[in-house]
Formats: C-alpha cells, structure tokens, sequence
C-alpha cells in the first residue's frame, strides 16, 4: 500500500486523475522473470455516496542480464565449433580432433555468436519465436553459430564480394 490517506486526489467532474509510478525490478542472471503489477482505486463522490472499486493488473517480464547471455552464446559459438571439427574429424583420435581444430574458426564462431544473438530478438525470425530470451536460447543460437560457421562465411563473402 503506497498510500494510507483519505483521498489522494479531488477529481471534478469531466476531468482525469493520473498517477506514474516508478517500479523498479531485480534483473536475473540466466531466465527471464515474471512480475504481475496489481492497482485497486477506490473512488466516491465528494459529500458522501456509495464508493466503487477498479482493479487493474499487469504482468511485466524482465530479461535477464544482456552481458551473461552474450558469454553463453559465445560459449555455445566455441562449443559448436568443437562439435563441428569432431565431426569433420570422422574416426580420428582425440588428439588429433585438437590440431584440427583452428583456432580462426573458435574465434569467428564466437564472433558470429555475440552479433548473431544480441540481434536476433531484432529480426523478423526472432520476433517470430514465442520463447523468453533466456540461457537456452543463447546457447542453441550460438551453437549453430559454431556448427554452421563455414557456411555463414561464405554467405557473408558471397553477399559482400571478394576482397580485392
């Protein structure tokens, strides 16, 4: 209860009464969170008369921590390229799976990641999706970031022409 007093306001007739309120909310680490808002005004006519109740309510979702989610999802761009360079690697030995793996191809996954999420939620296919920003989602983009960079490449290099 923000306010204990008789009236808060006299509001003649015809006219409006607003009120802003500031609601500040704990931002999480990995999920999104969910808040429901709850207003009841109770409102009479000045010199006596029944009162008459309004409730109005809100349900707000908070995102969680941009920063967290851009690590996850270039962990998951490193993670896909790993993936991806394990199964290139097709019968070899662990140790070998490592030499293959190059250390271009970690660091543009990784790139590719951060762009790729921290605009995707901007893009027709983002806005398409019916799921809460959260970890997961973070991790899934930048994994396919990994495992489908050298196609992402080329696209880029077929759309921007080659290099002189």
């Amino acid at each position: 209860v923000l306010f204990r007093s008789k009236s808060l306001a006299l509001v003649e007739p015809g006219s409006a009464f607003n009120a802003i309120y500031v609601v500040k909310f704990a931002r999480p680490w990995l999920d999104p969170a969910k808040y429901s808002i709850g207003f009841s005004l109770e409102y009479a006519p000045v010199g006596g008369g029944s009162s008459s109740t309004v409730a109005a309510s809100a349900a707000v979702q908070i995102t969680p921590r941009p920063v967290c989610l851009s690590l996850i999802a270039i962990a998951g761009g490193v993670l896909g390229a790993v993936v991806k360079a394990y199964l290139d690697a097709e019968g070899q030995t662990t140790i070998g799976i490592w030499h293959l793996i190059q250390k271009e191809s970690i660091c543009i996954s990784a790139i590719m990641a951060f762009i790729f999420f921290n605009s995707f939620e901007y893009t027709a296919i983002g806005k398409s999706f019916n799921m809460p920003l959260g970890w997961r989602g973070a991790l899934t983009l930048g994994a396919l970031c990994g495992l489908a960079q050298a196609r992402i490449v080329k696209a880029l290099v077929g759309l921007a022409g080659p290099s002189q």
